[in-house]
């Protein structure tokens, strides 16, 4: 283990983090020495290996079960950025989903054609695959008939904002960075930077109501006129 890692077990953690929000490898020895008081710190190549780690992340995201997961509302959008050591642009094609609690969490992210039907039906067959059940509303364009869900959600069925506004982050960091080296680096990257962000995403309105459109109720122009069974209403 290397003196500076020695010295703060915890920077081994924090490199990479930093790396991740913008600090290029070139700039850690100057950092380290102010914390410091030392040059001494981490390589290139072992700030290589250590980011070499979100990739395995990702892997490892990409192949996880979903049977323990129900996502009610999903958003669905491609996202482009440059590759720095290849010609082609790399299109992350990437789904995030509301629970039934209400919270949002990343659903998928993978390397595909963001106008491709054939990517998306890949992606969608999948989280079939994985045990990802069918959602009531998958929002692509924006373009639904969205006034048979609770009004309360009618400001979140009408974008695909919540991968946009998370996205400016990492194209912020690829123009920082003149854009990962290959679509691998790429994708690992975009899938920490979400990865991060999602811990300080709000839940959407009304968010007792998604357990509601799950169990079958019915909204006519936004307000709930059926009930599902005999459960009762939690917005009471």
């Amino acid at each position: 283990m290397p003196p500076w890692c020695r010295k703060s077990p915890k920077v081994i953690e924090v490199l990479p983090l930093l790396y991740l929000h913008g600090m290029s490898s070139g700039d850690f020895a100057p950092a380290l020495e102010e914390f410091f008081g030392s040059a001494a710190g981490p390589s290139a190549s072992v700030i290589t290996r250590l980011t070499n780690q979100w990739q395995a992340d990702q892997r490892a995201f990409a192949d996880r079960s979903l049977d323990d997961r129900d996502y009610v509302y999903v958003w669905a959008d491609g996202i482009h950025f440059s590759v720095r050591l290849e010609e082609a642009r790399l299109c992350a094609l990437v789904i995030v989903g509301v629970r039934v609690d209400g919270t949002k969490e990343l659903v998928a992210i993978t390397d595909g054609h963001r106008e491709s039907t054939e990517s998306w039906a890949d992606l969608l067959r999948d989280l079939k695959r994985r045990g990802m059940r069918a959602p009531m509303v998958a929002v692509g364009d924006g373009a639904l008939a969205f006034y048979d869900f609770p009004a309360e959600h009618w400001i979140h069925l009408k974008t695909t904002n919540p991968i946009e506004s998370t996205f400016a982050t990492v194209r912020l960091r690829t123009k920082v960075s003149k854009g990962p080296g290959s679509r691998a680096a790429g994708l690992s990257m975009a899938y920490k930077l979400i990865e991060a962000a999602q811990q300080r995403w709000r839940s959407i309105n009304a968010p007792h109501l998604v357990r509601l459109v799950r169990a079958g109720a019915v909204f006519h122009a936004g307000a709930l006129v059926g009930r599902p069974g005999n459960q009762q209403d939690t917005a009471a």
